[in-house]
């Protein structure tokens, strides 16, 4: 089995060039949600320029862990799949890039979601100290908030929550 330890954080967009200027790599990255029931979320990622998919599993968040189940499938299957089955969609640009020890992975989302800016960083245990790099806005952890779960801005978009909601 499979299982994530990861803590979220949202970044402050006046640092989008120096993430963009210091990343090792950048992706385009379109996913699709096929299936959502409470524990679980059954979602289709393509990955643009690497021309790779995934189909992944993930059961709900418990504090900063959770079970998930990804295996790589021929792409342009995950892009019919995407088509057909998804009725939900997001898109957004990943940044991977390191500071200090971690690698983080900085998410622009676009469309209905431009202006939501996430950083992430998994981590090997969960007492583990992330050191906080100069583009996080304000070292709140927002991985137990679920409307910033990538399946929740897929069928609520940023461009609707409201600022008292924020």
């Amino acid at each position: 089995m499979g299982v994530e330890i990861e803590v979220k954080f949202l970044v402050d967009p006046k640092y989008l060039t120096v993430i963009s200027n210091k990343a090792m790599s950048v992706i385009s990255i379109t996913q699709g949600y096929l299936f959502e029931d409470g524990d679980v979320r059954v979602r289709i990622k393509t990955e643009d320029g690497v021309k790779k998919s995934y189909l992944t599993i993930k059961g709900n968040r418990e504090g900063d862990t959770r079970d998930e189940f990804e295996y790589e499938i021929p792409n342009k299957d995950g892009i019919e799949m995407i088509d057909k089955f998804s009725k939900h969609v997001i898109f957004k640009t990943r940044y991977k890039l390191k500071y200090k020890k971690d690698i983080w992975e900085i998410d622009v989302f676009h469309g209905d979601n431009d202006g939501l800016i996430i950083g992430e960083v998994e981590t090997p245990k969960l007492d583990y100290d992330v050191m906080q790099p100069p583009w996080i806005d304000k070292w709140d952890v927002v991985t137990d908030d679920v409307k910033y779960y990538n399946s929740y801005i897929a069928r609520n978009p940023y461009k609707n929550w409201s600022k008292n909601n924020e």
